[in-house]
């Protein structure tokens, strides 16, 4: 999210360019054709300024999915190649920095990012707390791409120690094609690939079963015709397959799911929403009908989350968590509570 920010706050290079101006206007009007145009434009006029190779590079690694449906090998390369030369023009250049390392994230490079951007700390001796919170980040084992995509994920036990490690591989078309699951020693347990239909819906994929190991268990996804998800079956689920049911209300909310094992149902979960169609009310049922769970989620002026609570079945408060966000609706804060004692804080 830090890079992600950087990458947005506009170039810290010169920008004299009349045409680099246009593409950026262009850009905040949402016309990629022309904004290309005019970055293409302004790179033939102003060959020598860091930030028209910057911009363009930003811009196709932020946009060219947009622009052209799809990354491509030739694509990745011209990012790469613009955002280098930047970094050889303003050498000092975080965004130039974040820049190839969001270039070689975007390509599955990662060890590639990590060492591109751990060569810029080591050849400036001024560097952001943000860049090198990154960097903490990225040896730490978790790194996301500039869609906020996860491209790697470690978890860790209570010592310390790595329990799995996640590498999620991503197709040109921006979606998930496979994850490489990876064992505390580095051995490699499974490669595990998605399928997808022709409208782009997963309809195989996978969710982790063991938290502590990472395994994890085949699930097939159906549809309906409006293209509303109405079940998930689990390979196996203690022995058994397990199928959770989706049912739609006459305006097409999601108003209550069934789940069920060896065709009997276990557990019934029921969803309420407000005016403005956020869920604010789900309650958990046993096959007897008894109250297992509820949790509560709150939204503010801006219909964003701001808070979620979850109660238990006599209606204790368990589990809560609050949500700030930035002036541009960005998610900057998250606290999380147990039994009213503050466990984590995420962000600023």
């Amino acid at each position: 999210m830090i890079l992600i920010v950087l990458m947005m706050a506009g170039c810290s290079a010169d920008q004299n360019s009349s045409s680099l101006e246009e593409g950026i206007k262009y850009l905040e009007q949402g016309d990629y054709e022309k904004a290309a145009a005019a970055f293409d434009k302004a790179v033939e006029e102003d060959p020598d300024n860091a930030a028209v190779y910057l911009e363009r590079g930003k811009f196709y690694l932020e946009h060219g999915l947009d622009l052209n449906g799809s990354y491509s090998e030739e694509m990745f390369q011209s990012i790469l190649s613009d955002c280098n030369k930047a970094q050889e023009l303003d050498p000092k250049s975080e965004e130039s920095a974040a820049c190839i390392f969001y270039a070689y994230t975007q390509n599955n490079q990662y060890k590639e990012a990590a060492e591109s951007l751990k060569d810029y700390i080591d050849q400036n001796d001024t560097v952001s707390d943000n860049i090198k919170e990154i960097m903490t980040k990225v040896d730490n084992g978790q790194i996301t791409d500039i869609h906020n995509n996860v491209r790697i994920y470690t978890a860790y036990d209570d010592a310390g120690n790595v329990r799995y490690v996640y590498h999620y591989n991503y197709s040109y078309l921006d979606r998930v094609e496979s994850i490489d699951w990876y064992s505390q020693d580095g051995t490699l347990k499974d490669h595990i690939a998605y399928i997808y239909d022709e409208q782009g819906k997963v309809t195989q994929g996978f969710q982790t079963t063991d938290v502590y190991t990472g395994e994890m268990t085949p699930v097939h996804y159906a549809y309906d015709e409006k293209g509303n998800l109405i079940t998930e079956i689990w390979e196996n689920f203690n022995g058994s397959p397990y199928k959770r049911s989706y049912h739609y209300d006459a305006n097409g909310m999601n108003d209550y799911m069934e789940d069920l094992v060896g065709g009997e149902v276990i557990a019934t979960h029921k969803r309420s929403y407000d005016s403005a169609g956020h869920m604010i009310l789900e309650e958990t049922y046993s096959s007897n009908d008894d109250l297992i769970s509820k949790v509560e989620y709150t939204f503010n002026e801006k219909n964003m989350c701001s808070e979620q609570t979850m109660y238990d079945r006599n209606g204790n408060v368990n589990q809560q968590w609050f949500f700030t966000y930035d002036e541009n609706d960005k998610l900057i804060r998250t606290e999380y509570y147990v039994d009213g004692e503050l466990i984590d804080i995420k962000g600023n």
